[in-house]
């Protein structure tokens, strides 16, 4: 019995000491979770500088080519291309460097003013040298470009402060991280008072079991050594002098000879 008793106070003292782990992760789970919302915001902020960042490298790259051309459709046997194999046989445009920015506006209005252009029966293009990345289809056009510029110029940032796009985004971005913090703060917190109450509630339930399971485990010993105490001899003579003692004093003016003639009648059988 007392290795019964010894072994469920070993239990109960194991089940105290997972809670207490589980109870701790749950605290370092949460500090975890705390920790993280700055590296969220600087990896956002990151994400930012890097767009910002591509977009100005790109920005540099188009002015570079700027007095550029593209001459394409064109069979010349020795002349300065585009680097690359073409995807069909069609001859790679021959690239053109101006002295001058006016010279490329003047060619190029004169070009649009010839309409189709034909060489060797052969239609021929001549457009800016613009980067693939300045509009969605890859290929380099003017109009892109004169829309890239005038969108650039007007969220250019004025002298002494910022663009008006600029601070639009600043705002959009604050409001967002603002509400993002605020949705996971809300969850985190729901998360861990759910966390907390399950504990507790489990806690609760392995009390409640325990103490009944001792309190029954109790009763059925108590029960068993009243059963082992009854079928012992001792507890019979005892049951003997008692009921001897109940017929005395009942019949005080019969022999003594015949109670125990009556008496060992039942050990003679």
């Amino acid at each position: 019995m007392n290795n019964v008793i010894k072994r469920i106070d070993e239990v109960a003292a194991s089940c105290d000491a997972i809670g207490f782990r589980q109870a701790e992760a749950e605290s370092r789970t949460s500090a975890l979770e705390d920790d993280m919302a700055p590296l969220q915001a600087r990896v956002n902020e990151l994400i930012k500088s890097n767009s910002e960042l591509a977009s100005q490298v790109l920005d540099l790259q188009a002015r570079s080519r700027r007095d550029n051309l593209c001459v394409s459709d064109i069979s010349i046997d020795r002349a300065h291309r585009t680097f690359g194999p073409a995807a069909d046989d069609r001859p790679r445009p021959v690239i053109i460097k101006f002295h001058r920015s006016r010279d490329v506006t003047t060619v190029l209005s004169a070009a649009k003013r010839a309409g189709d252009l034909q060489y060797e029966d052969r239609p021929l293009r001549i457009v800016p040298d613009i980067p693939p990345r300045c509009n969605s289809s890859g290929e380099a056009s003017p109009t892109s470009a004169w829309s890239s510029s005038r969108e650039k110029s007007r969220n250019k940032p004025k002298r002494g402060g910022e663009g008006a796009a600029q601070k639009r985004e600043k705002r959009e971005e604050a409001r967002r991280d603002t509400e993002t913090k605020a949705k996971r703060d809300t969850s985190a917190d729901r998360e861990r008072q759910q966390r907390r109450g399950a504990t507790r509630e489990r806690r609760e339930r392995r009390d409640d079991r325990s103490g009944d399971e001792r309190e029954e485990k109790t009763q059925r010993e108590r029960s068993r050594r009243k059963r082992q105490c009854e079928r012992t001899p001792r507890e019979k003579r005892r049951r003997a002098d008692k009921n001897r003692e109940a017929d005395d004093s009942a019949t005080d003016n019969e022999p003594r000879a015949e109670y125990r003639k009556t008496e060992k009648e039942p050990q003679s059988r």
